[in-house]
């Protein structure tokens, strides 16, 4: 099968390469970033430049990993976003339509209001709060007019190694320096996930044929003060915590009070079911030692 990948360089695209590599699969993978032995260089938002590379390559999957994903940023930059999550994906859903491409997109719970008291799932309202939310919802619905196509939403990703620099990245270094205290929002819910079990269930899901929309993420729902709790614990780390309200690191973007998504569909429809958060963290923090 012939597999074209955008945002083959972060963390889940990097994850996803490494798992279709050794499927076998005949692996099309692009970055922004300069060309290297295993990624060619693809601005995404130059839609002639997208068409003439889909169409010479004629994928049979593409997925669409590329995007703006830094809330605040997005916050800041709303043109910039909409063109990079919204246009971009776009074009790319329409030429999918034209060559018959099925298109493997990757969501995010932001889509929704967080005004929920229980996790989101597929069917839910979409309403979201911040410009980020609203360039991945008006991305999805470009993506739902194709007749072959699969939404992925998912969680707080954890994973990238030394490329990290997320919420668990930003904690570790701060560990790193001996800081006496560390303070972490406790009342935002989201769905930690790591990278790789992501990577390996879309593997799977391409294996089924899945279309429409999932949700997949680690099992469980946490706050950041969660998240930094759990890693004091696996690394032993005498450090004091405190929690936090949303609103004290003085964040651009409004967040979602509920981020945390419901994968049911997931198990009852295709038989795949993650690993709790709390499980797959302390194995991701193994493999950095």
């Amino acid at each position: 099968m012939k597999i074209l990948i955008t945002g083959a360089d972060g963390m889940l695209g990097e994850s996803l390469v490494t798992i279709l590599r050794q499927k076998k699969h005949t692996l099309f993978a692009f970055s922004h970033k300069k060309e290297t032995n295993l990624l060619t260089p693809l601005e995404i938002t130059d839609h002639e430049q997208v068409r003439k590379v889909i169409t010479s390559l004629k994928p049979d999957i593409i997925i669409h990993l590329a995007a703006l994903t830094n809330v605040d940023y997005c916050e800041e930059h709303p043109e910039e976003a909409y063109k990079v999550n919204y246009g971009a994906t776009k074009n790319i859903a329409s030429i999918c339509s034209k060559e018959n491409i099925r298109l493997y997109f990757i969501s995010t719970g932001a889509v929704f209001s967080g005004e929920k008291k229980k996790s989101y799932v597929e069917d839910d309202i979409c309403k979201p709060i911040n410009v980020y939310g609203k360039t991945k919802l008006n991305a999805e619905i470009e993506v739902r007019k194709l007749p072959h196509y699969c939404i992925v939403r998912t969680g707080w990703l954890i994973g990238g190694g030394k490329k990290d620099k997320k919420f668990v990245s930003l904690i570790l270094s701060q560990l790193k320096k001996k800081v006496p205290l560390l303070r972490a929002v406790s009342d935002v819910r989201g769905s930690p996930t790591l990278t790789f079990d992501l990577a390996k269930t879309i593997t799977k899901l391409i294996q089924k044929k899945a279309g429409g929309t999932i949700h997949v993420v680690n099992e469980g729902i946490s706050s950041r003060l969660d998240i930094t709790r759990e890693l004091l614990k696996i690394v032993k780390s005498d450090t004091k915590l405190e929690g936090v309200p949303l609103g004290y690191f003085k964040e651009k973007a409004l967040r979602p009070r509920m981020e945390a998504l419901d994968a049911s569909k997931l198990k009852s429809k295709y038989n795949l079911l993650l690993p709790s958060w709390q499980a797959s963290l302390r194995t991701y923090i193994k493999s950095l030692s």
